[in-house]
């Protein structure tokens, strides 16, 4: 199993818009039907909500990299950009972790 770690650097005070953005064009479960991921997660940093954070969690990088390399989020990652800060972008793929140990619900 491997997670991916996604970092958006929202424009300033746009980080409800990158939220509103994923919850509108339905990405979280689109990820969970789509193959091979077990569980997403979308979080904003706290307390300046200056960064938006996508965690997954995918039963190989084979499931990742086809989510990556998918049409659906080629068009979201374009149309995501105008919410997001300039210096972070261009948006690519998140990092990737092997999961060595695990514990709790996602599990």
């Amino acid at each position: 199993m491997i997670r991916s770690v996604l970092r958006l650097t929202p424009r300033e005070g746009c980080d409800r818009d990158v939220l509103a953005f994923y919850e509108r064009r339905g990405i979280l479960d689109r990820a969970l039907t789509d193959g091979g991921c077990a569980s997403v997660h979308l979080e904003v940093r706290l307390p300046g909500r200056d960064e938006v954070v996508v965690s997954a969690l995918w039963d190989s990088a084979a499931d990742y990299d086809a989510w990556v390399a998918s049409a659906d989020r080629a068009v979201d990652a374009r149309a995501l950009e105008d919410l997001l800060d300039p210096s972070s972008l261009p948006l690519g793929p998140g990092d990737v972790y092997e999961v060595a140990s695990c514990a709790g619900k996602d599990c």
